[in-house]
């Protein structure tokens, strides 16, 4: 029988200095999130639940809780009831499209008052926890095909359900899973294929297609020059690779425009173009960048910030909450936080 014994966890056998050092980042991400919403006539505390350092507070408290609870857990837990705690994870996915208020644009988020949990988050260890149990059970074997499709319908479903939230972001996250697969055995040429599909997006909204269509076909010549051994297929594997390389360069446009919503197209145009739309879209880079810059060498000190605290940066608890970093303490806040 399993013993009780074997399922504490000695203080000797944990790592300590990791643990000291996910403290202090807590401990800072707390403290500069109270920084940037921090008003000095409203005479709040960084304990006021109105507010999102409060608030990260509740967060903070129930993480340590959730630790302790799995350090307590025994593992087989994990191991028995993986698909369980994914089936469940993937409810909440669907559910939050139908019981979210939208919120800039996304339906993301369980109000409970006044806190708002995020459904994918607990999906990704829900994945992952997923991927492991089957990528664990005997007999599978990533070389075969069926197991490739189940691994991908295992990622692949909690991300389109996140995707169809207007969530790219978290959805973009699953796509590190490939990364872990590739140690298992997944070809080298789809991480070629997705980085060339990377680099032809952003190549296509920088360069002018018929600069790129002549790059493709040059490559292509000089791949065809360089070939030892000029079979039908190694010559046509070139060429079909051509020619998908000018499709996905076709399709940049369609795919921007058509595909991607409005705010997703911003973000990525605002990403090329730093100098676009400086009173609209690009008004957060801009002022973000503004409030890095004017931090200098050693910053303006704690709570001294003038850009955050006058609101000139959106979301700047947030998604922003690096300049609030970058205008308190300076270029050696930024490298210590």
């Amino acid at each position: 029988m399993y013993q009780r014994k074997n399922q504490e966890i000695p203080s000797s056998r944990l790592d300590w200095t990791t643990i000291a050092i996910y403290a202090a980042c807590i401990l800072m991400g707390w403290i500069n999130i109270f920084a940037a919403v921090y008003d000095p006539e409203a005479h709040k505390s960084i304990f006021d639940f109105s507010l999102n350092a409060g608030k990260q507070l509740v967060w903070i408290g129930s993480s340590v809780v959730i630790i302790i609870v799995i350090m307590v857990i025994d593992f087989k837990f994990y191991d028995a009831f993986a698909y369980v705690i994914y089936s469940l994870f993937l409810l909440t996915l669907v559910a939050v499209l139908f019981l979210a208020r939208d919120v800039n644009g996304a339906k993301s988020w369980f109000e409970i008052g006044s806190l708002r949990v995020q459904p994918s988050e607990f999906a990704k260890f829900a994945t992952a926890l997923a991927v492991a149990k089957f990528m664990g059970t005997p007999g599978v074997k990533f070389e075969q095909l069926k197991t490739k499709l189940i691994v991908g319908a295992l990622i692949g479903v909690p991300a389109i359900l996140i995707l169809m939230q207007n969530d790219t972001g978290s959805t973009l996250v699953f796509a590190a899973f490939v990364l872990v697969l590739y140690r298992e055995g997944l070809p080298s040429w789809i991480l070629v294929l997705g980085a060339v599909g990377a680099a032809v997006l952003i190549l296509t909204l920088l360069v002018d297609k018929l600069y790129l269509f002549i790059a493709i076909g040059l490559i292509a010549v000089f791949m065809l020059l360089r070939l030892r051994r000029k079979t039908f297929q190694n010559v046509g594997l070139v060429v079909a690779g051509a020619a998908v390389v000018v499709m996905m360069v076709v399709g940049v446009d369609y795919f921007i425009y058509k595909v991607l919503q409005a705010h997703q197209r911003n973000r990525i145009m605002v990403l090329i173009d730093t100098d676009a739309d400086k009173k609209g879209v690009g008004w957060q880079v801009l002022q973000s960048k503004i409030a890095i810059g004017s931090g200098g060498l050693l910053g303006k000190g704690f709570l001294q910030g003038t850009q955050t605290k006058f609101d000139y940066v959106p979301e700047q608890s947030t998604d922003f909450i690096f300049c609030t970093i970058g205008e308190e303490h300076g270029w050696i806040g930024r490298r210590l936080i």
